[in-house]
């Protein structure tokens, strides 16, 4: 994913939440993401009902698909020696 502003490339395929941790996979979120806009889209300018149904249908197909990837594990804490 390319940031507009600064043209940076972002090569992470997997995006966790900072606040609990759960991780996606970031190609379906971000499609995910995009389909909610255009449905928004469509709603807020009275489009062709067929156009709308069939991006909710999509959507409705993408989140279902879109499975949460376990958190990454945690490195072992080091072991003292005795």
């Amino acid at each position: 994913m390319q940031c507009p502003n600064c043209q940076h490339v972002s090569v992470e395929s997997v995006f966790s939440c900072s606040a609990c941790g759960q991780a996606f996979n970031r190609p379906d979120l971000e499609h995910l993401r995009h389909l909610a806009y255009v449905i928004d889209w469509l709603d807020q300018h009275g489009a062709h009902a067929g156009l709308a149904a069939s991006a909710q249908s999509e959507l409705q197909t993408l989140r279902s698909r879109l499975q949460a990837l376990p958190a990454p594990a945690l490195p072992a804490a080091p072991v003292a020696p005795r």
